[in-house]
């Protein structure tokens, strides 16, 4: 099937109007020199030290993720990755002017960003929730608005938290881990119901002793999972 791709200098145009005189272009980190898509793990797989972790993450460009690192000296590390855009005059958020006022200034620079060495928690771990602390300067420093929802990693760290060690076949476990927490708190909310319709006791019974589990067998995952 031919099909014209056609580009401007921010990027590929992704829609423009009859009369060609509009366009709406995509610019993106992706684009950019040196961002080539996890290039920098091949660096990155051969550093022994915190340290060299946290060098080798300033290098990488895409796509935007949690890097984590681990060495047998029982060292562990996390830090953030991405090229971030500085936009000095909007968020990029919605579409701008490509006429020249909405360009950017470069990259954020990547030593400025957060980074977690040997915590007293002893892991680190990350399900693409929101993680950055809890006094980043989000105005001055806008490296991110979306994440995912943060159930994932609840979960995570419930588990790691109750575990004095970790192996292989724990992480195998939690790898497979069903545990529902979004079940688990939208069912207390319903426990809590003071008085709830007569046309929901069945449901309710069917709920109440539920290990939030969902299991392929689970009767009332089934329903939870429908419900949701």
């Amino acid at each position: 099937q031919p099909f014209t791709m056609l580009f401007s200098h921010h990027g590929p145009i992704i829609s423009r109007n009859e009369a060609g005189t509009r366009a709406v272009t995509v610019r993106s980190v992706w684009f950019e020199p040196g961002s080539a898509a996890y290039l920098q793990s091949l660096t990155m797989l051969r550093t022994t030290t915190p340290e060299a972790f946290r060098a080798s993450a300033e290098r990488w460009g895409a796509p935007s993720v949690n890097l984590v690192f681990a060495n047998t000296a029982g060292e562990i590390a996390w830090s953030p990755g991405g090229f971030m855009p500085w936009r000095q005059t909007w968020k990029g958020l919605l579409p701008v002017s490509g006429d020249g006022r909405h360009e950017w200034a470069g990259f954020i620079d990547p030593a400025s960003l957060p980074f977690r060495r040997n915590p007293e928690a002893g892991f680190v771990a990350t399900a693409n929730e929101f993680n950055l602390p809890d006094d980043w300067p989000h105005e001055t420093l806008p490296v991110g608005f979306e994440w995912t929802e943060g159930s994932r990693a609840t979960r995570i760290h419930e588990v790691l938290e109750g575990q004095p060690s970790h192996g292989v076949t724990d992480s195998a476990a939690l790898q497979t881990d069903a545990f529902s927490v979004p079940a688990r708190r939208l069912c207390a909310l319903l426990a809590a119901m003071p008085s709830p319709p007569a046309t929901l006791a069945k449901p309710l019974a069917f709920l109440a002793d539920w290990d939030f589990v969902l299991s392929a067998t689970s009767g009332p995952a089934a329903l939870f999972e429908l419900w949701y």
